[in-house]
């Protein structure tokens, strides 16, 4: 299995529910092909613009395709469960 890491950014709102374990999902135009098993390291976008790396990890662990469910989810997007295997610094 040949897993990526993807490097995508976040506003710091969505980064910080993230971290206080109340947001586990993820919503993504699909144009990266995120697959079940690939991680997730995010940028946090700051209210002024800043971007702050941040020395965490993800992994995906489901993946919902607008196929599935196409009166849901817009054509394109995906919906991915996620959870830490590293982060919130």
């Amino acid at each position: 299995m040949n897993t990526k890491v993807h490097y995508l950014k976040i506003r710091k709102i969505f980064y910080e529910h993230l971290c206080d374990g109340s947001k586990r999902f993820e919503i993504r135009k699909n144009d990266r092909n995120f697959q079940i098993g690939d991680k997730i390291s995010f940028r946090v976008v700051n209210e002024d613009g800043s971007i702050t790396e941040k020395n965490d990890l993800w992994a995906i662990i489901y993946i919902l395709e607008s196929d599935q469910f196409p009166d849901g989810i817009k054509d394109g997007y995906v919906v991915m469960s996620i959870e830490m295997i590293r982060g919130c610094a």
